[in-house]
Order: C-alpha cells, then sequence, then structure tokens
C-alpha cells in the first residue's frame, strides 16, 4: 500500500514537476518502468489486480491503497504543469489525463513482464515512453 511506505516515492516523482514537462513525464514513466519488477511495483500491482478482480473487499482495497494514490499523483504532477502552463489540460480534465498516461504503461508492463509478452513480442520501452509522452502532449494540449 501507498501511505507512509509511498512518502518517498510520492515525493520524488513531484520532485519531477522541477523539469520541463516533456521531460518530467518521461522521467517518471521511466521510473515507474523500472519499479516495475516482481519484489516492487510490478509485484504490488499484479497481487493487487488478480486478487481484486471480482472481489468485492481486494478491488476496492487495490484501487484505495495503490491504484488511486499513484493516480492522484499524476495528477498533482500535471496540475503543477497545468499552472506553469505548460500543459493546457483543463482543471476538469486531470484525472481522466493521468488515466490516458498511465494506461498503456501499466498495460504494456502487464504484457510484457506479468503475462510473458516480453519473450512473444518484445517491447523496446524506451521507444514506447518517448512515443506516448510526445503523443500524450501532442493529445493533451501542450
Amino acid at each position: 500500500a501507498m501511505g507512509i511506505a509511498g512518502e518517498p516515492y510520492i515525493r520524488r516523482a513531484l520532485g519531477f514537476t522541477a523539469l520541463p514537462a516533456p521531460l518530467g513525464l518521461r522521467r517518471l514513466l521511466e521510473e515507474l518502468v523500472a519499479a516495475w519488477t516482481p519484489d516492487e511495483l510490478g509485484g504490488l500491482h499484479r497481487s493487487g489486480i488478480s486478487e481484486g478482480l471480482g472481489s468485492e473487499e481486494l478491488g476496492p482495497a487495490y484501487i484505495e491503497h495503490l491504484l488511486d494514490p499513484t493516480l492522484a499523483v499524476v495528477e498533482q504532477m500535471l496540475e503543477i504543469w497545468r499552472e506553469r502552463g505548460e500543459v493546457e489540460i483543463a482543471e476538469e480534465q486531470l484525472r481522466a489525463a493521468g488515466l490516458a498516461l498511465l494506461a498503456p504503461v501499466m498495460l504494456a508492463l502487464l504484457h510484457q513482464r506479468g503475462l510473458g509478452g516480453a519473450r512473444r513480442r518484445p517491447l523496446e520501452f524506451g521507444g514506447f515512453i518517448e512515443a506516448h509522452v510526445d503523443g500524450f502532449l501532442r493529445g493533451w494540449g501542450s
């Protein structure tokens, strides 16, 4: 769970807002990919999703303690860049924008590392992240 244990990660992520939005978003996603290991974020998300799907208790717990706090940090980051005029995301669209940023990366991580897709169709994450951030910023107005 995020809670107190997640505070250093939250501070680190928010620190990326000192960078221009394109670079800060790339750093955020690169760190997410780097931390997606069985012992770190990958294991937490994998167990949260696999145990949470279809569970009236575990699903909401995963959302409350891991997924929503992660999305909230991304929303905070986008809000900071919005206030600086680096992204033109309407305030009421911050949640949707955060989902739009994270969802493709999380699906790629689940595909590659959680479901064995790297053996079947490997994905080079560096190029993927660069293209995704560029497309995200074009689509969400920078």
